[in-house]
């Protein structure tokens, strides 16, 4: 089904264009000047608070152009809905910025910036031209939005992909089951308020709902809950 944005109120419409920068599927940007910024090895897209931010080389393209504090556009398309439909699409314009990271192993590691100052949602419409609806900034930026969508997928793919072994071990303390006869395990429908656990043992497969103690409201809230209750929540 794909989502009809004229029908969503300006909360929820500020919610979707924050989930869309939290997981793109696709990213592009252009500054005065300057294209294909985003064309870059080692470059990566996240966003805090809704401040698209990009971690890159310093003599990465998008660097060179926010060391100039150059205006940019970057569009963004997010994610596939879970039932097919299309993600939707994100214009932000602002201007860019540079930081050291700090602490970073790499002196040359870049931290760059895009605030908004104009976000706009996409969308098809069906004789052809393409709707717009603005969203505003103050909704945008709101803390409301920091567990989003796409934050919510973001932090799944991020957990199955490099913590694998963790839950793993997790499952077998909770289960007692050795470790050698667990095969798989991986989490699924993160919400603020728990997380789906999906494992295979010798048995088949398995699905558990862990709730946690307290719903999140933040990143590192979220963060602290699934270390400390998920293997908890098992048991």
């Amino acid at each position: 089904m794909t989502l009809t944005v004229g029908t969503l109120d300006p909360t929820e419409l500020a919610g979707l264009a924050r989930s869309a920068v939290s997981c793109p599927a696709a990213a592009s940007m252009v500054a005065e000047g300057v294209e294909h910024l985003l064309n870059s090895d080692g470059l990566s897209l996240s966003e805090r608070d809704g401040v698209p931010t990009f971690w890159c080389h310093r003599e990465a393209p998008v660097a060179l152009a926010a060391r100039e504090r150059r205006s940019a556009l970057l569009r963004v398309t997010g994610p596939a809905s879970e039932d097919g439909g299309d993600g939707v699409s994100v214009v932000i314009a602002g201007r860019l910025a540079e930081e050291e990271v700090p602490g970073s192993c790499c002196a040359d590691a870049r931290v760059v910036t895009l605030t908004p100052s104009l976000v706009v949602v996409l969308e098809p419409a069906e004789d052809g031209s393409t709707a717009r609806r603005t969203v505003p900034l103050a909704l945008y930026a709101d803390s409301a939005h920091r567990l989003n969508e796409g934050y919510l997928r973001r932090a799944t793919h991020h957990a199955n992909e490099c913590h694998a072994g963790e839950l793993v071990t997790s499952l077998a303390l909770a289960t007692g089951a050795p470790r050698s006869e667990l095969i798989a395990a991986s989490l699924a429908h993160l919400t603020p308020a728990g997380v789906e656990v999906c494992w295979i043992d010798l048995d088949g497969a398995h699905t558990r709902t862990v709730w946690f103690s307290r719903t999140a409201r933040t990143p590192a809230e979220l963060s602290n809950l699934l270390r400390r209750e998920l293997h908890a929540g098992l048991i």
